[in-house]
């Protein structure tokens, strides 16, 4: 055996045991040719962010054995400049043969190429995302309905899809009896349909629609034994008596997103309210209601909440008393006033919140600290925070990140009259901030340039950070971008680098 054959085997067998480890694959490939070539050959998933910055016979050469394909369109889709993605359908289809799974966000279809890749990789397909995409017909999903007979998980999210009288979804019921999740938001059907659906398909363990009302899918609820997780639902007095005789969720359920309406009756919940664990209510009007928190306290094993402000200070009381298991809350802001207040319930009470993200009128540095005194597991936090007297919020950052030192993931945003941070906290942000991954800084922080040169000084892990409405200068972030070397991303007011600098300083920073 020649010394070539032996090395190229050896040097094959080393980088198998070694690329699951790596996580940064982009810096492998520029090492030399035989990396670049080994890592293509071993990617399973790739994201494309812009559809257009490669051709699709490139794309394919470089990664020839994937398994997974994430492609993404403009920003959002723009009827007046329709540019279809045909040639990439056409060449994932006859090149990629081994790919299982695609991803298409805000981009252009035609019936006809997703007739192509359901007639040609339909048997091997177990997951079809189409995202706020247009340019196809109830007709393009005739055919997944047809083709895609071992699909496990087909997402139709919030798509512009033309109405042909096509009957897809009861042609996927009758076809596919192996899957599993279903996300039609912002897509129209028969609710007869989706009853067939899980009466074939024993495996359904998540489904989300849009809003409707619960009396009508009590014969769903009948079928999907086995359904974990299910968006879309909401109860009404009209039919209240109609649910107390007929209704019941699964008690497999464990995440549930319904709506709260000023029509609503959540107390029909409290009886499953033991089996949630996860429970989204963003989309409602009577959160704040005595209803509702009654709802909150049955719900014992709760670990992620997605609600609003309308829930208020005592709302966050009710949490902090009752779920104690709580790992992800979300607040946001329509409607309502959350304060420091109830923040502080939640920083000695729920000590296993790992994410917390609120909207409140009022913070204050002695409620950052008790965060930091309190919640050692921090791994994300966001606040948008309207009015504080108690400004500089420096000593309340300090003591936040000195106790969480787990934290990875900062948003704050001051809309506020002073100064949210100053150039001092701006240091302790870089001193303390070992772990940190991703900021984001919006309005009323630092004083100077000298603030963002002492961020820079530290968070040695940071790879991205965005500002909005910060005045500091391009100097300055030209001092931060070569100082922060983990940096991968910036984006400042929402524009990328290549606003500031020329594209061999975007590509020198992003690569």
């Amino acid at each position: 055996m020649a010394m070539e054959e032996i090395y190229n085997r050896n040097i094959h067998v080393v980088f198998d045991c070694v690329i699951p480890f790596i996580n940064d694959r982009n810096s492998l490939s520029l090492i030399c040719r035989k990396s670049c070539d080994i890592e293509g050959k071993t990617r399973q998933h790739v994201t494309v962010d812009t559809h257009y910055a490669t051709s699709p016979s490139r794309f394919c050469q470089r990664f020839p054995l994937i398994r997974s394909l994430t492609l993404h369109g403009t920003p959002e889709v723009d009827d007046h400049h329709v540019v279809f993605i045909t040639p990439w359908v056409q060449q994932i289809t006859s090149s990629l043969y081994l790919l299982n799974s695609v991803c298409f966000q805000t981009l252009f279809l035609s019936d006809s190429d997703i007739q192509l890749l359901a007639q040609t990789r339909g048997k091997q397909l177990r997951v079809i995302e189409l995202s706020q995409c247009a340019g196809f017909s109830t007709l393009g999903l005739f055919h997944i309905g047809k083709y895609c007979n071992n699909l496990r998980d087909l997402c139709l999210f919030h798509n512009k899809i033309d109405e042909n009288g096509e009957n897809w979804l009861r042609e996927l019921g009758s076809r596919n009896t192996v899957i599993e999740k279903l996300n039609f938001q912002g897509v129209n059907f028969d609710i007869k349909d989706l009853v067939n659906v899980a009466k074939n398909c024993s495996r359904l363990v998540s489904v989300k629609i849009d809003c409707c009302d619960f009396i009508h899918l009590v014969e769903f609820f009948w079928y999907a034994v086995n359904l974990e997780e299910f968006g879309g639902g909401e109860f009404s007095d009209d039919h209240k008596d109609e649910y107390n005789y007929s209704f019941k969720l699964p008690d497999s359920l464990k995440h549930l997103m319904m709506r709260i309406s000023p029509r609503c009756d959540v107390k029909i919940v409290v009886p499953f309210a033991h089996l949630i664990t996860e429970l989204n209510c963003e989309d409602g009007f009577l959160i704040g209601s005595d209803d509702f928190r009654e709802l909150i306290k049955s719900c014992c094993n709760l670990k992620v909440l997605y609600t609003t402000a309308q829930i208020m200070d005592q709302g966050l009381r009710d949490i902090s008393i009752y779920c104690k298991k709580l790992r992800k809350l979300y607040v946001g802001k329509p409607g309502g006033m959350v304060s420091h207040v109830g923040v502080n319930y939640l920083a000695e009470q729920c000590v296993e919140l790992e994410c917390l993200h609120t909207d409140t009128v009022e913070m204050t540095n002695e409620v950052l600290s008790n965060i930091g005194k309190h919640m050692k597991k921090l791994k994300e936090f966001k606040m948008l925070l309207l009015y504080t007297d108690d400004f500089p919020l420096d000593i309340g950052f300090r003591s936040l990140f000195i106790g969480c030192d787990k934290l990875e993931k900062l948003d704050v945003y001051f809309e506020t009259r002073g100064v949210g941070l100053s150039n001092e906290g701006l240091g302790y942000i870089g001193k303390y901030g070992c772990n940190l991954r991703h900021l984001t800084l919006g309005l009323n922080v630092g004083e100077s340039d000298e603030g963002l040169v002492e961020l820079a000084k530290g968070c040695p892990k940071l790879q991205y950070f965005e500002t909005v409405g910060c005045d500091f200068s391009k100097e300055a972030f030209d001092i931060f971008r070569s100082n922060v070397t983990s940096l991968r991303y910036l984006s400042v007011d929402g524009t990328m680098a290549s606003a500031f600098w020329n594209i061999e300083d975007m590509f020198a920073m992003i690569f």
